[in-house]
């Protein structure tokens, strides 16, 4: 036993003053720096501003500090913050509930009433990442299920979406207008349903000139009006634009032109009233081949007035999203603006004063300092990083990560990074270096911004860096230029 302790220590010794793994991050250090230099002297990067900070996470050690305290915009790393922060105050085990509930009478097996959907903010139900987390499918048939035990077979009355655990905020002030009509730009709702978008398939018409044809939307919107200001064309182009303004939810704008020889098409966009669809396809699920549910819709909000409040409702099922450390994954992994606003939204309710987007600010800001103090120094507008008002900068954000690291949290923050070559939106970036696993790490990009934040772990080492990049021509040279640091980050 006396040997295997000194040849444990002797080990450890030697681990820690090994003159070749030294050498190898000593050599690794100069040229992340040359690097660096080099990007100061590009012409490319001239016409930017940018910031690069790189920490040893465990001793705290800048090995390069560029502009860190420069305000810029990092796009959606600033998920990183958001998801750090409900992951170490909600913790990864929090699930969202929601509650499937009835009132009136049930009467040979059909309900004379009322049949409610009663959200509770759980951005995943009937989720499109069926991969990740549970589809329309899975989360109906546990559904209808319940509902059948409680002995309805169908409805006559009414089908309510209760969407109230969200005070209604159509849309984020400060997010641009071409941004916030889209599939990634949906909103919050207490209610949601596939991620709150839709998608809607078109097809050319046979003469030039005319709209092009409106084949189907999914999921069904009762009641959706597609507003067509479209041409078709000569040739295979797509230059359809579909959007759907937060002022008019059951208004979809369609412009563009789609060439005749294209073909159909599907474009995705956001879903104003995806309360409606939830409703219209567990109906649809709910009764089958049979289809023969006499029943009207109702959504309410924190506007809807005369509510009644009265009826006894009686529960039947109370049904819990994943955990919040699968949602936060799903949140880094591919990006997910409507699931990031979600979380942030739920801070400011369940620990602030509300969950209006001023209570959420103050709430995260709250928390970021608790982790690392220095969050005011942030200008945090949203929980995405949609907005083009939320400014970061290298100092504070370095700080968090290097912080994080310390938390009971780290490890599910941690996994939900993405990995160059795994799920996600780094599936296919830096190929060929062999050391590219070491990273984990999340991307933001806006129009002239891009952000790379996370961590390097390679052996007993890890550093943590944040790289923002403003006002640039192009996404291609730019890119060019962050890869061979990335890479050699991985290296360390």
């Amino acid at each position: 036993m006396i040997f295997a302790v000194l040849t444990a220590f002797s080990t450890g010794l030697w681990a820690q003053a090994d003159p070749g793994a030294s050498e190898s991050r000593a050599k690794k250090e100069r040229e992340i720096k040359k690097y660096i230099k080099e990007l100061e002297e590009d012409s490319l990067m001239n016409t930017t501003s940018w910031s690069v900070v790189i920490k040893n996470v465990k001793t705290g050690e800048t090995i390069v500090e560029r502009n860190s305290s420069a305000s810029l915009s990092g796009a959606s790393i600033t998920k990183l913050l958001t998801t750090g922060a409900a992951l170490s105050t909600l913790g990864g085990d929090f699930r969202y509930e929601t509650e499937l509930a009835y009132s009136g009478e049930i009467i040979d097996s059909t309900l004379y009433g009322t049949l409610y959907v009663i959200g509770g903010g759980d951005p995943t139900l009937g989720s499109d990442y069926d991969k990740f987390l549970p589809g329309i499918d899975s989360v109906f048939s546990v559904w209808k299920k319940a509902v059948n035990k409680a002995g309805i077979a169908r409805v006559e009355g009414f089908l309510v979406a209760d969407s109230r655990y969200f005070t209604l905020e159509p849309m984020v002030d400060s997010w641009s207008w071409d941004d916030a009509d889209t599939y990634y730009g949906t909103g919050v709702l207490g209610l949601s349903f596939f991620e709150n978008k839709c998608r809607i398939e078109f097809a050319p018409s046979d003469t030039l000139g005319k709209p092009v044809k409106v084949i189907s939307v999914f999921p069904e919107i009762p009641g959706v009006k597609v507003v067509n200001r479209t041409a078709t064309e000569e040739g295979r182009a797509n230059r359809l634009w579909l959007s759907a303004s937060p002022l008019h939810p059951l208004e979809h704008f369609v412009t563009g032109s789609l060439g005749r020889q294209r073909g159909k098409v599907t474009e995705t966009g956001a879903n104003r009233a995806a309360g409606l669809s939830l409703l219209r396809e567990f109906e649809k699920y709910l009764s089958g081949s049979r289809g023969d549910m006499n029943v009207e819709y109702a959504v309410w909000d924190t506007y809807t007035p005369e509510i009644d409040t009265t009826a006894k409702k009686n529960t039947i099922l109370k049904y819990y999203s994943p955990e919040l450390r699968t949602i936060a994954s799903v949140t880094n992994k591919y990006s997910d603006n409507m699931y990031a606003e979600t979380i942030f939204r739920t801070m400011g309710k369940l620990l602030g004063e509300g969950d209006s987007r001023y209570d959420s600010r103050q709430v995260e800001l709250a928390i970021l300092d608790s982790i690392a103090p220095g969050s005011r120094t942030l200008n945090l507008q949203d929980g995405s990083g949609l907005s083009r008002m939320s400014f970061l900068n290298g100092r504070y954000y370095s700080d968090f990560l290097m912080e994080m690291y310390r938390t009971d949290a780290f490890a599910d923050f941690f996994e939900s990074l993405a990995v160059p070559g795994g799920e996600g939106t780094f599936k296919n970036t830096i190929k060929d270096c062999p050391t590219r696993t070491n990273l984990h790490l999340k991307s933001g990009s806006l129009s002239g911004v891009r952000g790379l934040a996370g961590y390097s772990q390679n052996g007993g080492e890890m550093l943590c860096f944040v790289i923002m990049v403003n006002r640039y021509h192009s996404v291609t040279p730019i890119s060019a230029r962050l890869n061979p640091l990335l890479e050699l980050i991985s290296e360390y």
